[in-house]
């Protein structure tokens, strides 16, 4: 410990790091002394110490929510979390339709208990699986002859953007175009992504924001917001945004710019044909962007 003293602004920097620690001898007076040892160590370095959860050496303890008995050789869920998830399971059982946030409640206490009991991992896994989050990925490119592009594990769509977008300076505003092919995933791929995770990654930080946030300044933008949001009611979708650089989005960036056979270089598991885009969802957008 000769170099404790100079370590330790560190130490104390990192000093809640520390939530629990588990000291194990053979001998009832080893134990003892190691554990004063660490006591001290911790006092010398300002560590604070929770002395109502100190447990002086024994043979069996709680340490991060499990009974551990060294004598028996065998780990335990204390009675309280056994009844807790009991209780929880017995909840789920008798609902059709449950919240995402209280399904990841469930599989975080069930992965709690598959410490204890390993065996549970495969059928609790299924839970997880269950819940993976959905990757796409999204492009706009500005000006005349570029337009947009979107990608799902294989799926595609892009295409170029209308006349009357040039005409009315549609084109002009980036957050729009960046926007419209994430408001355009849920729309044409709706069913596909029904009761799921979905991971945005766009290039675009401003988009990404009103992503997380559902909100922009825009009127146009609040548009697709709006058309966005509800459509993702509708489909019980859980949908977050994340930043991509542009130099790593480049499948969807030659989406966008029409560059079909790099991309298809790029992405060989893609479909062959791409998704085909309703006329209706460009007359449906010009109508509300009229008023704006």
């Amino acid at each position: 410990m000769a170099s404790s003293s100079k370590n330790l602004k560190s130490c104390k920097e990192h000093a809640e790091v520390i939530r629990a620690k588990l000291i194990k001898e053979d001998w009832h007076s080893d134990c003892n002394k190691a554990l004063n040892m660490f006591l001290s160590v911790c006092s010398e370095l300002g560590v604070p110490i929770a002395s109502g959860k100190t447990v002086k050496p024994c043979t069996q303890l709680t340490f991060l929510g499990i009974e551990v008995n060294r004598v028996q050789q065998v780990s335990l869920l204390p009675q309280d979390k056994t009844r807790a998830g009991v209780k929880l399971l017995c909840e789920f059982q008798q609902q059709r339709k449950v919240q995402l946030k209280d399904m990841q409640s469930l599989i975080g206490m069930l992965n709690f208990i598959c410490r204890v009991i390993p065996m549970g991992r495969p059928f609790s896994r299924r839970l997880w699986d269950d819940n993976t989050r959905i990757q796409m990925y999204t492009d706009s490119a500005g000006g005349m002859g570029r337009g947009f592009g979107l990608y799902l594990s294989g799926r595609w769509a892009a295409g170029k953007w209308p006349v009357d977008w040039h005409r009315n300076g549609y084109t002009n505003d980036i957050t729009l175009l960046e926007f419209f092919p994430i408001w355009l995933v849920v729309m044409i791929w709706g069913d596909h992504l029904r009761n799921s995770k979905v991971i945005f990654h766009s290039d675009n930080k401003a988009v990404v924001t009103i992503l997380n946030k559902l909100s922009s300044s825009s009127p146009r933008v609040m548009v697709l917001v709006r058309s966005f949001t509800l459509q993702c009611l509708k489909l019980n979708l859980w949908i977050k945004g994340m930043y991509i650089p542009v130099k790593t989005n480049i499948i969807t960036d030659c989406l966008s710019r029409s560059k079909f056979q790099q991309f298809h270089k790029l992405a060989p598991q893609a479909d062959l044909e791409a998704t085909r885009i309703p006329v209706s969802i460009w007359q449906h957008l010009k109508q509300k962007l009229s008023v704006c």
